[in-house]
C-alpha cells in the first residue's frame, strides 16, 4: 500500500525531546542499551543489536546505529508513535526534520547540576571558521548529508531485520525495508505481492 498522505505536523518548530538514552553497558557481548522515553529498555532495537553483534559489529558501530536508533525513538515519541505503527509518512516528516532541525545544543552535567541552563556554546553560527590543524570545516548548525544518509540506512536495516524476524506488524516495511543487506543475509530488494487466482 502507497502512502501519499500529506502529514499536518509542524516541523520547522518540533523540538526533539530528550527522553530515552543509550548507555554503554561495559559487557562485551551487549555494549549498548537503549531505553525508550519510559526508561524501559528497548526490546526491538535490543534484538537488533543481538543481530549486529552476531554478525561481528564492532561495538562502535553499534552506538553509531544506537544514536541514530535513539534519534528516531525520541522523534516518535514527540508525535506519540510505536516503533511498529510508524508508515512511510513519518519516515519521510523525520527525512524532513532532519533537514531542517538544529543539531541540539546540550546543556553540560556541570552547569545543569549548578542551576545554570544556558549552553555553554552558543547555536553554531552558519559560516563556521574551518580547524587551522586539519583544514577541515567546522560542524555545521544542521545535520549533515552525510549523517541524514547514515540514518536513513540504520534505519531501513532496523525495519528490514524486524520484517524478516517477523516481528513487529507487517507495515513495518511501510518505513523503508527494500534494498537492505544486514550483516551476511541478503533481504529481497522488493517486496512482492502475489494474487492468487
Amino acid at each position: 500500500m502507497l502512502e501519499t498522505g500529506d502529514s499536518a505536523r509542524d516541523l520547522a518548530s518540533f523540538v526533539l525531546p530528550e527522553t530515552g538514552a543509550l548507555a554503554e553497558t561495559g559487557d562485551p557481548a551487549r555494549p549498548y542499551v537503549l531505553f525508550d522515553s519510559q526508561g524501559d529498555v528497548a526490546v526491538p532495537v535490543m534484538a537488533f543489536f543481538a543481530e549486529l553483534r552476531a554478525c561481528a559489529r564492532p561495538a562502535a558501530t553499534i552506538r553509531s546505529y544506537g544514536m541514530d536508533l535513539l534519534r528516531w525513538w525520541r522523534f516518535l515519541s514527540g508525535w506519540g508513535i510505536s516503533w511498529n505503527r510508524a508508515t512511510r509518512v513519518d519516515a519521510r516528516d523525520f527525512a524532513r526534520w532532519m533537514q531542517i532541525a538544529p543539531k541540539p545544543v546540550r546543556v553540560r552535567w556541570r552547569r545543569r547540576a549548578s542551576g545554570e541552563i544556558q549552553p555553554i556554546r552558543s547555536a553554531r553560527s552558519a559560516t563556521s571558521v574551518p580547524n587551522p590543524v586539519t583544514g577541515r570545516a567546522a560542524p555545521g548548525r544542521l545535520y549533515s548529508v552525510s549523517t541524514r544518509a547514515h540514518c536513513e540506512t540504520v534505519l531501513r536495516s532496523f525495519y528490514a531485520f524486524h520484517l524478516k524476524e517477523g516481528t513487529g506488524r507487517s507495515s513495518t516495511r511501510s518505513v523503508g525495508a527494500e534494498q537492505i543487506r544486514i550483516g551476511t543475509c541478503q533481504v529481497p530488494t522488493k517486496v512482492v505481492e502475489v494474487d492468487s487466482p
